[in-house]
């Protein structure tokens, strides 16, 4: 329900999802489902990764992401 709420609340038409694998598609599919159900004028739109990025996720980029960032705050201390 979260996700429909503030796709409504920015005016978005379309949730967009990405898919690694098989898995995540079953796991998207009941996602879609649920959301059509709670917001039936949203779209969700599924985009498969690559072969060669299919072993990435979110909280992997996440935990990258967060690690640049400590370095760039760290280093800007230092000056």
């Amino acid at each position: 329900g979260l996700t429909v709420e503030f796709a409504r609340k920015i005016g978005a038409a379309v949730i967009i999802r990405g898919i690694r694998a098989v898995s995540d598609y079953e796991y998207e599919l009941g996602q879609a489902t649920a959301n059509m159900m709670l917001a039936h004028e949203i779209e969700t739109a599924f985009l498969i990764a690559k072969p060669q990025y299919s072993f990435l996720s979110f909280s992997g980029c996440r935990k990258i992401g967060e690690r640049i960032w400590l370095s760039y705050c760290l280093d800007a201390a230092r000056l």
